[in-house]
């Protein structure tokens, strides 16, 4: 049973190492075992990600308006997962923006440049988040909201990796440490770990509409898998990066239209 607690802590702390730049005990190593298992794990980090936010957010706020913490949250979230995310966004659309066929679709995602539909995503994905997030007044609930969404979305994202294959095979892929199934277990773990907060979170504020993120980030998750499965045969560590990017901002989008542009005044 200890051994079992140590391998699971170990394959979390794996997946610490690997997704932000957060240290952890020299022990732990880039073995592609247990990378695959760390997959699993992905929600609590995006969890521990949005945590970190969220504190940076609010002790910005106790000296700068709510639209300079904001932004200054946004700013701890990148340091921490080293825009990851972000750059998978970013080559995800340069890619499919500018490639015709698979092979040349593959070509741009590998290549490191930063082009027009890339930039173009980027602005409007990070602006987004943060006039969303600047609009939410209540303080509290608006730190919340931070931590639930990059849970919630890294659920959707890794959900790929169990209903898409690989796409990729070559050495130099983002995600080929999690180019194998989560299995039932792990993909319900997972799931869970993204959910269960959400619904905490509209319990918390007697607003199950707030609920009404996850159904909406789900129809984005599965058109973005069509897109992948028919342009590629399935996913890249890129297209794992995007779809989180999306669900992110798709939830903040959702929760301000719950509440409008006073968002949980009263």
């Amino acid at each position: 049973m200890i051994r079992k607690i140590r391998y699971e802590w170990d394959a979390l702390l794996t997946g610490v190492m690997f997704f932000t730049r957060i240290r952890v005990p020299k022990r732990i190593g880039a073995d592609p075992q247990m990378l695959n298992v760390a997959a699993r794990y992905f929600p609590l980090i995006g969890l521990l990600v949005g945590a970190c936010g969220a504190l940076a957010t609010g002790a910005a706020a106790v000296i700068f308006p709510i639209h300079i913490s904001v932004l200054l949250g946004m700013l701890t979230t990148l340091w921490m997962t080293g825009a990851f995310h972000e750059d998978g966004l970013a080559d995800m659309v340069d890619a499919f923006g500018g490639g015709y066929t698979r092979e040349r679709t593959m070509e741009i995602m590998k290549d490191s440049r930063l082009g027009t539909f890339g930039s173009v995503a980027l602005f409007f994905v990070l602006g987004l988040k943060w006039a969303c997030l600047s609009e939410m007044h209540e303080l509290t609930s608006l730190l919340i909201a931070i931590v639930v969404a990059h849970g919630w979305s890294r659920a959707v994202s890794i959900s790929l990796v169990e209903t898409l294959e690989y796409a990729r095979e070559d050495a130099d892929s983002k995600s080929k440490p999690l180019a194998t199934r989560l299995g039932k277990r792990g993909l319900c773990l997972a799931m869970l770990s993204g959910l269960l907060p959400m619904i905490a979170f509209s319990l918390w504020l007697q607003q199950p509409w707030l609920l009404l993120a996850a159904p909406v980030t789900w129809l984005a998750r599965q058109y973005l898998s069509w897109r992948f499965r028919v342009r590629l045969g399935g996913y890249t560590g890129d297209c794992l990066g995007a779809t989180q990017q999306v669900s992110e901002v798709l939830c903040y989008l959702v929760w301000l239209a719950v509440f409008g542009n006073g968002y949980c005044h009263g």
